[in-house]
């Protein structure tokens, strides 16, 4: 595997929840421009996204917005990235996150967040691409979802391997050590 230089960040859009998720969002991003990593994402400026993306621009990081046309409208759209692509469509849009990043991070989010975490461990598991995957398991947010998926190995709908390389973190140090152990 290359070394990492861009990570591709999935979380949800959505700024009704707990002002807590906004806060590590906004700590992940910073701490990943820090650690001079770029931020690919997808584009808003809403939610737990808009936290990613302030907080790596105020660290005077890079960060890599692909907002699909549909969405321009309907989600705010940041004005202040370093680049913005705009996609035909969702598929596209996760498509192109792929192509630009070495690594994945699944902060807390929504259907869409689980939707994107379930693709990538999809394309892992058929050897689209071997970039690590990890889960900020803030506050114990994933918990369930990760008994779930152990309970999908132990039932056999996939292997133990597929769960076990997930890498989980409950700090965003844990978070950006986990990224530096490849």
């Amino acid at each position: 595997m290359s070394k990492i230089s861009r990570v591709c960040v999935f979380c949800g859009a959505s700024g009704q929840g707990d002002k807590k998720y906004q806060e590590q969002a906004y700590a992940v991003g910073a701490a990943l421009a820090q650690a001079g990593l770029a931020v690919v994402y997808g584009g808003s400026d809403t939610g737990l996204m808009g936290a990613v993306a302030n907080g790596a621009l105020e660290a005077k990081g890079k960060v890599i917005g692909i907002l699909p046309e549909d969405l321009k409208t309907q989600q705010g759209w940041h004005q202040g990235l370093t680049e913005t692509h705009i996609t035909k469509n969702f598929f596209e849009r996760k498509k192109l996150m792929a192509k630009l990043s070495q690594a994945f991070i699944v902060l807390p989010g929504g259907i869409g967040t689980a939707d994107e975490l379930f693709e990538f461990m999809t394309y892992t598991q058929l050897e689209y691409h071997d970039h690590p995957i990890l889960i900020f398991n803030q506050d114990n947010f994933y918990d369930k979802l990760i008994e779930f998926l152990r309970h999908v190995a132990d039932e056999k709908f996939c292997s133990h391997d597929d769960v076990n390389n997930l890498r989980v973190a409950s700090t965003v140090e844990e978070l950006i050590a986990a990224l530096h152990n490849d």
